[in-house]
């Protein structure tokens, strides 16, 4: 493998791994989490993996796809069985990071699924092909991975969302950073209201659907909490429909699936979101004057 240096903003990105190090000492766990920013028919269990990030002092050979100047994916081997992974939001070379990955002893498939622009370059889950293995010795973070490979074993698969003109499968919430509603949160009062936002929305040629929720007992399918649950049990959910119109209620979360268009699902008004706080999003954004301005009329 090449001998190079780092570029510089993979050298920050690797900084940022060291610098976990220190608030993070737990052995690896894996456990399944819902993806809560997606509407129930998009949503799946998604296996998400938590580990102690590892300090890359003394790393040996760094294999690239791509230019040195600005490569698609850096691959990084230390002494210490540990390979840190690291790719651009243009990465699509999956059968050369496979390999480079397979050449360095773990044996991983990378799969891409379309994405929204805000989702773009994200790693979305590790799994491996095996249900019966847990993926053990995986960190990830959006474009960035880090294994330890002295607990990897089997095969395992990986999904990244790269630019599409196909419909999205990968979709991050519509009023984050480059999505369809960007910004939007910085210019309405919160929490916000389905009418608070509709006339805003009204003149951007969007195709809108509006999705009117109530909440309802949970399905007698879910039962009561067991103990191999994950999570805490809710005996509630949301049961709806789309509607014709900006109905009256709070706006839970809005998504897009393709480009002009966006779904923005409302829980119906008087209906109390502490019931089902687990599929309410909060929208939380960095506002600046100049995203508000976007919306201010």
């Amino acid at each position: 493998m090449n001998q190079i240096d780092i570029p510089v903003f993979k050298a920050q990105l690797l900084d940022e791994l060291r610098s976990e190090l220190d608030t993070q000492t737990e052995a690896s766990t894996s456990v399944i989490e819902l993806d809560k920013r997606r509407p129930r028919r998009h949503r799946s269990a998604i296996l998400k993996v938590a580990a102690a990030a590892v300090v890359l002092a003394g790393a040996g050979a760094i294999t690239t796809g791509g230019s040195n100047d600005s490569p698609t994916f850096a691959l990084t081997e230390s002494a210490d069985s540990i390979i840190t992974v690291t790719w651009d939001d243009g990465f699509t070379d999956g059968a050369a990071l496979a390999q480079s990955l397979r050449d360095a002893g773990v044996d991983i498939n990378v799969n891409f699924l379309s994405a929204s622009p805000s989702m773009i370059g994200n790693l979305q889950s590790i799994a491996p092909t095996d249900s019966d293995v847990l993926a053990t010795g995986f960190t990830y973070d959006n474009n960035a991975m880090v294994i330890d490979t002295s607990q990897v074993t089997g095969e395992y698969r990986i999904d990244i969302g790269i630019a599409s003109d196909d419909p999205w499968e990968l979709t991050g919430s519509a009023f984050d950073h480059d999505e369809v509603l960007d910004g939007l949160p910085c210019a309405v009062p919160a929490p916000m209201q389905a009418s608070d936002i509709a006339p805003l929305i009204a003149d951007r040629g969007l195709d809108v659907v509006w999705i009117l929720n109530r909440v309802v007992d949970a399905p007698p399918e879910i039962g009561e909490r067991g103990d191999d649950q994950v999570g805490p049990f809710n005996p509630f959910t949301l049961a709806g429909g789309i509607v014709d119109s900006a109905p009256a209620g709070l706006v839970l979360y809005a998504m897009s699936f393709e480009p002009g268009s966006v779904e923005i699902t409302v829980l119906a008004e008087g209906e109390s979101p502490d019931k089902v706080p687990e599929l309410t999003e909060s929208p939380s954004v960095a506002c600046t004057p100049e995203r508000a301005a976007r919306w201010n009329q």
